[in-house]
């Protein structure tokens, strides 16, 4: 008899899950394959997946709760000089960071643990090239793994499994995940204690427990992306073949009958002109000695729509990978600098920053905070697309009448200056006004 959960959905959700590999169904591999194969999948996950890869880990102690989720809650979003001080001010005022690389031998072997795990989790990666990889196994394969390799000393390292080469293996609807398994060797099985899955949305709720393999985005674009390698061989095809084919033939038959006597005569002259010709141009050339019509087989490559079909398709899949056409794929046309610069903002808000919000959150509240006692979360400053504009904050911050120039150069972090007229807003200057302090007036 099934054991059965105490919750009811949940029994409903897994009803048919039994100790054997829950089913797919699906070509993963050639997902995967696309990957490794084709120049626009390659192109949107790896964009996601360098970009992730920039950002540095970080951990804390939280001193106020409010202030730590409003620096989390602004962390890559700030838009100007003001907001980005905003920011530093939250995080200041919210958490007290441990900085890695102050972390040394006289700190204790939890903290060097710690330290290994967030620059070098294990003997092949680096924490970036780490996350690099999880990035591409979620979008390609539709979910990615954290496995934290356990001792008794706690976790000593932590690693990236490769998705697309294991099965997860049902249980019950009460424990519906017994174990992961490598594919083609069941003997090898990872305990679920130590995996942390990142899984893309899918609505595979078959009651077999399909929906725990996520939802490959590469498939979310497969027909457009089958329909951009068609559209790639075709101009291939046409830079072969000088774009088009067609059919000879003469326009007199007779012609032809009659040049057959004269096939010496015609022969020299051919010999002729070829010793005119490079050896490499030769096969090139076609002589006949009578006149020919053509019948043209294909379209002309412009005719054919294929370079709007391009691309239309690569709109479409940077649109399933959440990045705009122009930074993935570097299609400047019709953009001026100043929108190609909010695009690439857009590219880390609506792509890259949700995924390492997910692994934020895993890590966060699955492995550090419970077995370090630490708080860990992303550092967005090692974005360079994400720095303010400082000349164009001091430019609009000079149109500003009512503010101080102190204060305006306080959100820049610049140093305050002696002059008193500093302190005063530039509009009562020329005035005997001044600004109304509301706390000496009560």
């Amino acid at each position: 008899m099934k054991e059965l959960s105490s919750n009811p959905l949940q029994n409903g959700i897994f009803e048919y899950v039994r100790n054997i590999a829950i089913p797919l169904n699906e070509p993963i591999y050639k997902y995967v394959d696309l990957f490794n194969t084709n120049a626009l999948v390659y192109t949107a996950v790896d964009f996601l997946a360098m970009k992730a890869s920039q950002a540095k880990p970080m951990i804390f102690k939280t001193k106020d709760r409010g202030a730590e989720k409003e620096m989390r809650k602004m962390a890559g979003m700030w838009k100007d000089s003001y907001e980005y001080k905003q920011y530093k001010d939250a995080k200041t005022k919210g958490i007290d960071e441990i900085y890695l690389e102050d972390i040394g031998l006289g700190d204790g072997d939890e903290l060097l643990r710690l330290k290994r795990i967030l620059t070098r989790p294990n003997d092949f990666q680096t924490f970036g090239e780490m996350l690099h990889s999880l990035v591409v196994f979620n979008q390609t394969v539709g979910w990615s793994m954290l496995y934290a390799n356990t001792t008794n000393k706690g976790i000593i390292d932590l690693n990236s499994a490769p998705t697309h080469e294991i099965d997860i293996e049902g249980g019950s609807p009460k424990n519906p995940i017994l174990s992961y398994k490598f594919k083609g060797n069941y003997q090898i099985k990872l305990d679920p204690k130590f995996c942390f899955p990142v899984r893309t949305f899918s609505t595979k709720y078959d009651r077999m427990g399909t929906h725990l393999y996520g939802n490959s985005k590469v498939k979310i674009a497969y027909a457009e992306i089958l329909t951009y390698i068609e559209a790639v061989a075709r101009e291939y095809t046409a830079f072969k073949t000088g774009d088009s084919a067609h059919i000879l033939s003469p326009k007199d038959p007779e012609a032809q009958q009659s040049a057959a006597g004269d096939k010496g005569f015609f022969q020299k002259i051919m010999n002729d002109i070829f010793s005119g010709l490079r050896k490499k141009d030769r096969h090139q050339a076609v002589f006949v000695p009578y006149a020919l019509e053509h019948i043209n087989l294909a379209s002309a490559l412009k005719d054919a729509n294929v370079i709007e079909s391009k691309k239309a398709i690569k709109e479409i899949v940077a649109g399933v990978f959440h990045l705009p056409v122009r930074v993935v794929y570097n299609d400047t046309s019709g953009g001026t600098y100043n929108n190609l610069k909010e695009d690439k903002k857009d590219a880390l808000r609506n792509g890259v920053f949700p995924l390492l919000n997910q692994f934020e959150e895993t890590m966060n509240e699955r492995i550090i905070k419970p077995n370090f006692g630490y708080e860990f979360g992303f550092d967005y400053d090692s974005y360079e697309e994400l720095n303010p504009d400082v000349i164009a904050d001091m430019e609009r911050l000079a149109k500003v009448d009512f503010i101080s120039d102190n204060e305006k150069r306080s959100w820049n972090d610049f140093e305050k200056l002696e002059d008193e007229r500093a302190n005063t807003p530039q509009k009562y200057w020329e005035s005997n006004i001044e600004p109304m302090n509301f706390d000496e007036n009560l």
